[in-house]
């Protein structure tokens, strides 16, 4: 909906524009096809008068235009990064309240951080496993 306003609201001052260059180009058209007549009767400053304020019509439309297509497109990305935002924060406290309930309902089993328990059951394993490497390398207490 956004995009199409956009298109329609923008549209309006490139058709005025068009028609500036087109009328601005027929002066010169005019000009260059009867200079001999525009020489004779001294017009060259009435025809580039007329020319140049066609040619400010069409400037007056293309900046009109472009600073509405510019506001729109600022509002369209405002918009859009606001969403990214809030979605973005909201997923954080979901997350974070997520996990705080976790934590209550499902709390770590006992021992989960005890290496002590671990390493008492492959004591033999460890042991045999060091004293080999420190006979190997010559590494004595």
């Amino acid at each position: 909906v956004g995009i199409s306003f956009m298109v329609v609201w923008g549209s309006k001052d490139g058709i005025y524009g068009k028609r500036a260059y087109e009328r601005a180009s027929s002066i010169a058209s005019e000009a260059l096809l009867n200079f001999r007549t525009v020489l004779s009767l001294n017009a060259e400053t009435t025809m580039s008068k007329k020319y140049d304020n066609q040619l400010q019509q069409s400037e007056e439309a293309a900046i009109r235009q472009s600073s509405r297509v510019s506001l729109m497109m600022a509002l369209f990305l405002t918009t859009m990064f606001s969403m990214y935002g809030v979605g973005l924060w909201y997923g954080a406290v979901l997350i974070a309240n997520s996990t705080e309930e976790a934590i209550l309902h499902h709390p770590a089993p006992p021992g989960l951080f005890d290496t002590s328990l671990i390493y008492d059951e492959h004591r033999e394993v460890i042991s045999d496993s060091c004293s080999s490497y420190m006979d190997k390398h010559g590494v004595t207490e």
